[in-house]
This record gives C-alpha cells, sequence and structure tokens, in this order.
C-alpha cells in the first residue's frame, strides 16, 4: 500500500506536524473531534486502548503475551486522515540554545538539555 510520507510522518506526530483545520460537519464522526489533529489522535489513542485491552485480557487468562498482540496499523489508517501543515517554517516551541548578552560586546552562547 502506497502512503504519502508527510501523510505517515503527519499521523505518527500529530501535535506537530498535522494540520490544526476546523472539520466539516459530514467530517466529524465524533462531538469531540473539531480539528483534523484530533480526529487522528482519537483514532490512534482508541487503537492503543483496543491493544492494551486485548493484552490485559491475555495476561489476566495466564496467556503467553506474543510480540504479534501489540501490532497493529494504526498509523497506516490514520495516515489516510492526516492532512500535513500547510507553511514553508514550523514554528520553534523550545529550543536547546540560549544567547546570552553580557556586558561586553560579544553574545556568549549556552547549550541546555530540554
Amino acid at each position: 500500500m502506497a502512503i504519502d510520507i508527510h501523510k505517515l510522518i503527519s499521523a505518527i506526530s500529530p501535535d506537530v506536524y498535522c494540520s490544526n483545520r476546523f472539520l466539516e460537519k459530514h467530517e466529524k464522526e465524533s462531538y469531540r473531534e473539531k480539528t483534523v489533529r484530533d480526529k487522528v489522535k482519537n483514532m490512534i489513542k482508541a487503537e492503543f486502548k483496543k491493544i492494551k485491552k486485548r493484552v490485559d485480557g491475555k495476561k489476566s487468562r495466564g496467556e503467553k503475551i506474543e510480540p504479534e498482540d501489540y501490532s497493529t496499523d494504526i498509523y497506516l489508517k490514520a495516515a489516510k486522515e492526516a492532512e500535513p501543515v500547510e507553511s514553508s517554517y514550523m514554528e520553534i516551541i523550545e529550543t536547546g540554545l540560549t544567547i546570552q548578552l553580557k556586558s561586553t560586546n560579544f553574545p556568549m552562547i549556552l547549550f541546555h538539555r530540554i
């Protein structure tokens, strides 16, 4: 199955790369979904709840948990609904670079962990 890489990245990290466009009435599946970003996040969250329920059920029955129990194709499904951000730049939310101006004419650059 071929998928647009930009849409896949939007589905994997919707808080940063997915559009915040408001949904039309016919696009909404739930009253909680106001934007495309909300729709993608809700799809992924619902799938992870199903996986957790499946794994917890196996644990409670004492069955062995296989790696296949955690497998999902939700990111491919969410990529069909995702819309990449429509801009030529990204906002810098946090940065690891601080420029400190001292009394001298030369700025001092400090690197720190976020």
